[in-house]
């Protein structure tokens, strides 16, 4: 099950960076993997990058009135899996 981590928003225009902290879940672990998804598809993902305890995505684009849940998966101590949300909702 992922966690959610709030809602935002942005104009069709603009791009957004996000990210997400994973420090109080590692302990004294280090972050091996990282992957994004969006649903539905549209958005157009612009970058990505990682510290051992945190994630980053820049986000842009997407159809106005289209809220998209953007997914992030992380790998860590081997092969423990976790996963946060948050959605985006695209304004005209």
């Amino acid at each position: 099950m992922s966690q959610r981590l709030g809602q935002v928003y942005q104009a069709v225009s603009e791009s957004i960076r996000r990210s997400v902290d994973w420090s109080g879940l590692l302990g004294t672990d280090t972050i091996t993997t990282t992957t994004w998804t969006t649903k539905p598809t549209g958005l157009t993902l612009a970058g990505t990058g990682q510290t051992p305890t945190s994630t980053t995505i820049e986000l842009s684009g997407g159809i106005a009135g289209v809220t998209y849940t953007v997914e992030n998966e992380i790998v860590f101590a081997g092969t423990q899996k976790r996963k946060r949300h948050f959605l985006l909702t695209v304004e005209g």
